[in-house]
C-alpha cells in the first residue's frame, strides 16, 4: 500500500487521499460521494435543481454504502449561494436546514453576494451542538481569497482557475497564478488548507501542486464518466470522446438551456455545442440583437445536443473508470512523482 499523504487537507478531514470530488449539478450525487470517500478521498454532493424528496434520499443512499445508519457523515454538501438569497422554487434553504440536520462533514460554498451570510447561518447552527460543519468557500481571485480568509473565517478555500469545467468565473486567472498569488499573500501559519481546483487530471499535476503548497485537489471532470455518476450516458460518452480542444469557457451554455441568473461574471466551460458559436461574444444574460435564440434550441433538439460540463483537461479522460481506480493512480503518481524529484536538490 502506497504512504498517507499528509497535508493540511488530510488532516483535516481524516482522509488518505487529498483528492476532493466537486458537487456538480447532475452528476455528483451521494452514490458518487460516498465510493470517493471509500476510496481514501472526499466527496462532495449537489442538490441543485433536484427536488427536496430527491434530495433526501442522497442522504440514505450515503447512509446505506457507507453503513451509517445514524450520526455524522464523512462526506459534503455544495450549495450556490445566489440561489440561497433567492430562495429559488426548489427550497435550496430547506435543502441546506437538512445537509446540517445530518451532520455532514463539510458545506461547499460558491457564486453570490453575500457568501459571508451564510457562512454564518452555519456557524450560528452549528453554536448550540457538538457537531461542527467545516465551511469550505470558492475563490476565484486573490481579494476573494483574503474575504474569506480574514472576515469569514473559512476552513478551507477552494482556488479555482479559469481551467475548471462547469460554472466559474469568467475574471478568474489561471490556477497556477491564482494558487501562487494566494500562497505569497497569506503565511502558512495563518492560513487554512487552499485547494486546487482547474482542469486537473495528472498525476504529476497533484504532486506539482502540492509542492507548490496547496493541501489538496480538486478533480470534477475525472470522475464524470464513472459508473455512478448521474450524468446521462450520452453525455459520459461525449466526454469520452472529447478532446481538450473541445471545452470552451461561454456565457452562452445557460443561456441556451434557460438557467440564467448567475451571480455578474459567472460563466460555464462545457464542451462546444452548435448554439456556443452564434452566440460568441455575447454579454452575459443577453442575446445578441438578430440572434433566433429558439430557433438555436430547435436546431439543438433536433440534434440532439445537450449542454455538457467539462474541464479544461478533458481529453484525459478516455473510458469509465471506478472511483477507486481513478483516485488510486492520482495518488500513487502523485506519490511516485514526488519521490523521483527528491535528487534535484543536493547539499
Amino acid at each position: 500500500m502506497s504512504p498517507r499523504f499528509n497535508t493540511p487537507l488530510t488532516r483535516l478531514l481524516g482522509i488518505r487521499s487529498p483528492i476532493v470530488l466537486p458537487p456538480m449539478a447532475f452528476a455528483s450525487g451521494g452514490l458518487l460521494a460516498s465510493q470517493v470517500n471509500q476510496a481514501g478521498g472526499f466527496g462532495f454532493f449537489s442538490p441543485t435543481y433536484s427536488s427536496y424528496d430527491h434530495w433526501a434520499s442522497e442522504f440514505t443512499t450515503v447512509r446505506s454504502t457507507l453503513g451509517l445508519p445514524s450520526g455524522p457523515l464523512p462526506v459534503g454538501t455544495g450549495f450556490l449561494c445566489y440561489r440561497l438569497e433567492k430562495d429559488t422554487p426548489d427550497r435550496p434553504r430547506d435543502m441546506l436546514q437538512l445537509a446540517l440536520e445530518q451532520q455532514v462533514k463539510a458545506v461547499w460554498l460558491s457564486f453570490g453576494s453575500d457568501i459571508g451570510k451564510w457562512v454564518r447561518h452555519i456557524r450560528e447552527y452549528d453554536a448550540n451542538r457538538e457537531h461542527k460543519t467545516l465551511v469550505f468557500v470558492v475563490v476565484s481571485s486573490l481579494s476573494e481569497a483574503i474575504t474569506a480568509i480574514n472576515e469569514w473565517k473559512a476552513d478551507a478555500i477552494v482556488a479555482q482557475g479559469i481551467e475548471s469545467g462547469g460554472h466559474g468565473a469568467s475574471y478568474a486567472p489561471p490556477l497556477l497564478n491564482l494558487l501562487s498569488s494566494i500562497l505569497d499573500a497569506v503565511p502558512a501559519a495563518s492560513r487554512p488548507p487552499i485547494i486546487a481546483a482547474g482542469g486537473l487530471v495528472r498525476p504529476n499535476q497533484v504532486a506539482a501542486l502540492l509542492a507548490m503548497g496547496a493541501a489538496g485537489t480538486v478533480h470534477g471532470t475525472l470522475f464524470l464518466t464513472c459508473p455512478a455518476s448521474l450524468y446521462k450516458p450520452e453525455a459520459k460518452e461525449r466526454i469520452i470522446g472529447a478532446n481538450s480542444r473541445d471545452a470552451v469557457r461561454s456565457y452562452a451554455f445557460d443561456l441556451l438551456r434557460g438557467t440564467t441568473g448567475w451571480p455578474k461574471g459567472v460563466d460555464g466551460r462545457g464542451l462546444a455545442i452548435s448554439g456556443v458559436g452564434a452566440l460568441q461574444g455575447m454579454e452575459q444574460d443577453v442575446c445578441p440583437q438578430g440572434v433566433d435564440l429558439e430557433g438555436l434550441r430547435k436546431v439543438m433538439g433536433e440534434r440532439g445536443e445537450a449542454v455538457v460540463w467539462a474541464g479544461a483537461g478533458v481529453g484525459e479522460v478516455t473510458g469509465t473508470r471506478e472511483p477507486s481506480d481513478i483516485i488510486r493512480e492520482l495518488h500513487d503518481g502523485a506519490v511516485a512523482t514526488l519521490r523521483g524529484v527528491q535528487d534535484l536538490v543536493v547539499e
